[in-house]
């Protein structure tokens, strides 16, 4: 069942065969490289999405990490602060300690001197009534 339109295709075909030897044999090595470049780029396609997807994971644990360790990070800052708090509050609590100690002794030193003073005046006038008694003695103790 050849039509007539099939003939002249043919018959075009063979003419070019006759007319270009080689061009059979070039398109046919053309086709051949083009299939090869074709399955290249697939190939290359595959890899680039495959290189993509490793490093999408990577990059996700990566921010995963990060977030990790920035909330880690937070609950040391935290623990930190409660911590400095906390040691604020017993140096203020021992500041005040000390200035109050330090009133107290500072009330008694100036007790324990009123106190000498008092002493030392009893034993001089006791020394001079002893003096005065024992030898006849009269110290004046006015100036």
């Amino acid at each position: 069942m050849f039509s007539m339109t099939n003939m002249i295709g043919h018959g075009i075909i063979t003419s070019m065969k006759i007319k270009f030897p080689n061009l059979e044999r070039k398109i046919s090595l053309s086709i051949s490289n083009y299939f090869k470049v074709e399955a290249r780029l697939n190939f290359l396609k595959k890899e680039t999405q495959n290189y993509t997807s490793r490093c999408a994971a990577k990059a996700k644990k990566l921010v995963e990490d990060v977030e990790i360790e920035t909330h880690n990070v937070d609950i040391v800052e935290r623990e930190v602060a409660d911590v400095l708090e906390i040691c604020a509050w017993e140096l203020y609590a021992l500041v005040d300690s000390v200035s109050k100690y330090k009133e107290h002794m500072a009330s008694k030193i100036s007790e324990m001197k009123s106190n000498l003073s008092e002493t030392a005046g009893a034993v001089s006038d006791s020394y001079k009534g002893f003096l005065s008694a024992q030898f006849g003695i009269t110290l004046d103790t006015s100036h």
